[in-house]
Order: structure tokens, then sequence, then C-alpha cells
């Protein structure tokens, strides 16, 4: 029932910026995917009028029920005969590749925060150093 995610953040003496510009999703029962395959293994889904993304899968034994606010779990080996299963949902990806326009944005808002404007591609440079910013005067 845990979120992975990349986020950016920036505190200066006037500001602070923080932006999450990547995020896993829960693993919840009313998800489409997540619901056909617990309720084809005979599970059952609750989910609340007052929040439709609260939900929760029920599994009942004899008199007992219990009830599990995720879809996917290690370790509640008994929800698993209702179809929670133990796999992730795993992204692969460059962090270079997610970040550079957050960097980019960063670059500016700090930038202009400053007076200043700046354009930078996100490039390296010839030599594969890291190219430096070119500040416009206004």
């Amino acid at each position: 029932d845990s979120r992975s995610f990349i986020a950016t953040h920036y505190k200066s003496t006037s500001q602070s910026y923080t932006n999450i510009i990547y995020a896993t999703r829960e693993d919840k029962a009313h998800l489409s995917e997540e619901r056909t395959r617990i309720e084809q293994n005979g599970g059952t889904i609750l989910t609340y009028d007052d929040d439709e993304n609260d939900s929760r899968v029920l599994y009942t034994k004899g008199k007992y029920q219990m009830s599990l606010a995720m879809s996917r779990s290690i370790g509640d080996w008994e929800f698993g005969e209702i179809g929670v299963i133990a796999k992730p949902i795993v992204d692969s990806l460059v962090v270079e590749d997610v970040v550079r326009k957050e960097v980019k944005r960063l670059r500016l808002l700090l930038q202009e925060e400053d007076g200043m404007a700046c354009v930078d591609d996100g490039e390296e440079g010839e030599d594969g150093e890291e190219k430096t910013c070119q500040v416009i005067e206004e």
C-alpha cells in the first residue's frame, strides 16, 4: 500500500518549491484490472459512499471476516485465495529523462526569482561537460 515518487525541492529564504514529477499508483481494489482479478477469484470489493477511492478486499472464512486496503500484498497469504497477489507493478525508467524537464523548469523559475531569464537546453557541452546556463539580460 506504498507509493514511490520522484520530486524536486528547492528552498530559498523567501520561497519553497516542491513538485512531484513522477509517482507510482496505489494498488487499490477498486481499480478496474485489480477488481476484475479479485472478483474472478471469488473476492468481494467494499467501497464507501463518501470516498470511492477508498476500497477494501473482503475475505470471509467461516464466521470470520477480514479486510485488506490493498489489492497486492506480500505476506497476507489468506487473501491470495481471492486474487490478492504479491507480484508488484515495476516501472523502469531513466531518472535523468524524467527529471530533465523539471530541472529546466526549476532553473527558469529560480532565475526569474533573481530577476534574470535563462535559456538552457539541458544537453551536455561538447567535451561532455555540463553546460552552464546562459543568462540573457532583460
